[in-house]
């Protein structure tokens, strides 16, 4: 919470008589739940979504489908398919395909879905696809920052071009998509920002994973940092860690040094499902999850024990 806020909350105190009852604001703490069902914290009918990164077969659309199965509206931002063909794509997705993804959503839950062609690496593209998504949607209410781009190589080897790129990929992209949302979110007075991290900002000593993990470590403060900050506007910002994921059989990586390393880590003894880690990220953004600020969440099964 920033100073000139902690100070102004103190002067109202002080003014009270020193009383602490000025934290009892009526106005904001959820009375209104406390005789719901659980059930009913989790709707999300009537809020509107903006996942990056959602156009692939990973964890953008599991985050969709988990959103748009509690009554959410989404927009699916992702880049195009050149562009990714150009920048080399984590080999164990295809894609990515916004549109596609959107009207398969769409035609599951039925929901409003769109599908944004957007790069969240670039500052300008970051403001035009974000208008966009606002556009489309009528509002936004959550931004989920998942897209994710990294040179997977020993940092002595790591050439200039890896170095902007990780940077970019894991760094840049979320900080701009954060910044454009808050245009939107501050000026409405409420909003969630929920960052995808990971468990490997826990594992220094993976094999390939300094610029990447170093990344997801920064994403990690960042997210404390953002929450911070935007608590007074009414904005909730956290993130989870999720462990190496796969969805089906047939996308398994070759065996490889990086991925064992994350997989004998994993003290439940299995791979990890996108949705597993798509239902927390959902979970953050309902009333249910009204008390949590500036955490990030371990969904890496046991990973970082």
């Amino acid at each position: 919470m920033g100073n000139d806020y902690f100070k102004k909350l103190y002067s109202r105190a002080v003014e009270a008589g020193d009383s602490l009852e000025v934290l009892w604001d009526e106005q904001r703490m959820p009375f209104d739940s406390v005789e719901k069902r659980l059930t009913d914290l989790l709707d999300l009918r009537g809020r509107k979504v903006v996942i990056t990164g959602g156009g692939g077969a990973g964890l953008g659309q599991a985050c969709a489908n988990r959103f748009a199965g509690l009554g959410a509206d989404v927009a699916l931002v992702d880049i195009k398919v050149e562009t990714t063909d150009a920048t080399g794509s984590m080999p164990q997705y295809s894609g990515p395909d916004p549109h596609g993804v959107a009207s398969r959503v769409a035609e599951k839950w039925g929901t409003r879905a769109f599908g944004v062609h957007g790069d969240a690496t670039d500052w300008d593209d970051v403001q035009r696809w974000m208008a966009e998504c606002h556009s489309l949607l009528g509002g936004i209410d959550v931004l989920v920052n998942s897209a994710v781009d990294v040179a997977v190589v020993d940092f002595s080897t790591a050439t200039r071009d890896d170095l902007d790129r990780s940077i970019r990929g894991t760094m840049a992209g979320p900080m701009y998509a954060s910044r454009a949302v808050l245009d939107y979110m501050i000026p409405q007075g409420r909003g969630h920002i929920i960052n995808i991290g990971s468990a490997s900002a826990n594992m220094p000593t993976a094999p390939k994973n300094l610029l990447y993990g170093t990344g997801k470590s920064w994403l990690a403060s960042f997210t404390k940092f953002l929450a911070a900050e935007v608590i007074h506007h009414g904005i909730r910002v956290a993130g989870v860690n999720p462990a190496s994921m796969v969805r089906t059989k047939e996308k398994i990586p070759v065996l490889n040094d990086m991925w064992f390393y994350s997989l004998i880590r994993n003290q439940l003894g299995r791979y990890l499902l996108h949705e597993e880690t798509a239902n927390v990220v959902a979970f953050l953004a309902t009333d249910a999850a009204s008390a949590i600020v500036g955490e990030v969440i371990g969904t890496d099964g046991g990973s970082s024990l």
